[in-house]
């Protein structure tokens, strides 16, 4: 499917592995909100029902995944399960902490291994000065700004501005990802491997573009149900 089609052709009708097969990056959404794959024939609001997960929500999330410039309409907003997208953002954090930024800090190690230890040293610190940069990014979601979203999704009426506070504070973490993507293609020393210098820069355009698309529902769903500004979409 060409990606114009994408968007219109997204439907609970649609056999899920049709779905799965539309973008690599799919897979991790079914992942995240613990749908299993073997479906066979299934549609998409036959395995969300076993699933217990609200199909249209399931879809606006593919949809912002397969689209980069796709805005959910105020109605569409509204509508939402705040409980799905809120699982889907937190079992993020939980890939990126367990495999993502794990797997990525493996390969770098691999990579530097002919490196000085000077080199080492600076490669190592930067990428280090990263995780915590979005680990202090991920526990302020954690703590203040998901509660702050349950909360309002129960009805209850909760304290504080954090939706402004979130709003204000969410900036584009992938260009860092972008300066060590930078570093590694212009100052490796050349006794670093091809094929680790290779998979390095695999994985971090894979993260970035899972970030950014990560970013993307918090922004254009989440801060919208928590500030109340869904007209930006209609």
């Amino acid at each position: 499917m060409q990606h114009s089609d994408k968007l219109h052709t997204l439907n609970a009708r649609m056999k899920a592995a049709e779905l799965l097969d539309a973008d690599f990056y799919l897979p991790g959404v079914f992942s995240r909100l613990g749908i299993r794959l073997g479906f066979g024939e299934a549609t998409v609001g036959e395995v969300c029902d076993r699933s217990g997960i609200d199909a249209s929500t399931f879809l606006t999330l593919c949809r912002i995944h397969l689209m980069q410039d796709y805005v959910p309409s105020g109605e569409e907003i509204a509508k939402l399960d705040m409980g799905v997208c809120l699982k889907y953002l937190k079992q993020s954090h939980s890939y990126y902490r367990t495999i993502g930024l794990s797997t990525l800090g493996k390969a770098i190690s691999e990579m530097l291994a002919p490196c000085g230890e000077k080199q080492k040293k600076v490669i190592l610190r930067f990428f280090d000065d990263y995780h915590a940069e979005l680990e202090k990014h991920f526990a302020f979601e954690e703590e203040h700004v998901f509660p702050y979203a349950e909360a309002l999704a129960s009805g209850k009426e909760p304290g504080g501005d954090f939706g402004k506070v979130f709003e204000d504070d969410h900036s584009n973490i992938g260009e860092k990802i972008d300066d060590l993507r930078n570093i590694v293609m212009k100052y490796l020393p050349q006794e670093c491997r091809d094929q680790d210098i290779q998979q390095v820069l695999l994985l971090l355009c894979f993260l970035k573009n899972d970030l950014e698309r990560h970013t993307a529902i918090e922004e254009r769903v989440l801060i919208p149900r928590i500030t109340g500004d869904t007209g930006h979409g209609e």
